[in-house]
């Protein structure tokens, strides 16, 4: 895959924390965090609309496509796909 998600300021605590891949790497789940340059878009960020720090996606590598996303209500960080894949567990944090 040759995207990039997003261009980080700086280098943080929280960087990875924030994506993650399935064991079989089809899957990356992502959100942004506070250290993003919201002024500077991505191409990526474009295209789906992807726009504030509580945005969080799942996107199929393999199929090039986007899975589904939604907004965190707080903030959410350290994903983790099972073992298959099919699922996806999200820390919400408050």
């Amino acid at each position: 895959m040759n995207e990039t998600f997003y261009h980080q300021e700086k280098k943080g605590n929280d960087e990875t924390n924030n994506i993650t891949l399935s064991s079989n790497g089809s899957l990356v789940a992502v959100t942004m965090h506070s250290d993003v340059d919201f002024n500077k878009r991505t191409e990526f960020a474009k295209k789906h609309n992807i726009t504030m720090l509580k945005d969080v996606f799942v996107y199929d590598i393999t199929k090039n496509k986007m899975l589904f996303k939604f907004k965190c209500k707080v903030s959410c960080y350290n994903f983790t796909f099972s073992r298959d894949s099919k699922l996806l567990a999200i820390n919400d944090y408050g």
